[in-house]
């Protein structure tokens, strides 16, 4: 089973691709589909809040062998009417609501890097972020796709908090 983001319901070709992948039989495969812009693709954009604060600390060369336990949570985004806008409010959730709390083995070379607030656009809706690069997501600061407050306990060692959830923003990004 994968579960796939997608506002187009996944055809046999994908099927048989994931099945090869998975070295499975094409009747093994069950594809749920869900758009960004339905309830569940706001759920499942907030619980993505762990998965970037992970991602980012791999980007910032953590070893994520010395990551012992993550827990995280962002506000549930409203549901979009399309899937622009639905994308650039899960980033939004993220960015300004989410909260993620790290424990690892090593501490981290920049701790305050692991938070959207690291980014030169923090605080702008991610609408107008992606718009200014006419969508293309790749084109953006990966600072900017990290939760708004990381705290990070080292065993053994320090502590450390890096930003701080922005309901300002939030409701700026959501009206």
């Amino acid at each position: 089973m994968l579960a796939v983001e997608t506002d187009q319901l996944p055809g046999d070709a994908v099927a048989a691709h994931v099945a090869e992948r998975a070295g499975v039989a094409e009747s093994s495969v069950f594809l749920p589909a869900f758009a960004a812009a339905s309830l569940t693709g706001s759920v499942v954009a907030a619980s993505r809040a762990s998965e970037l604060a992970t991602m980012r600390l791999t980007e910032l060369g953590y070893d994520p062998q010395n990551v012992l336990s993550v827990t995280g949570s962002a506000p549930v985004p409203p549901v979009a009417d399309d899937e622009a806008v639905a994308m650039a409010w899960a980033n939004d959730a993220v960015a300004y609501g989410g909260q993620v709390h790290l424990v690892l083995d090593e501490p981290p070379t920049a701790p305050a890097a692991l938070a959207s607030t690291a980014a030169a656009e923090y605080g702008l809706p991610f609408v107008e972020i992606f718009e200014s690069v006419d969508w293309a997501y790749a084109e953006l600061d990966r600072a900017l796709f990290a939760p708004a407050q990381v705290t990070v306990d080292v065993v053994g060692g320090e502590s450390y908090v890096a930003g701080e959830p922005d309901d300002a923003a939030l409701a700026a990004a959501w009206h």
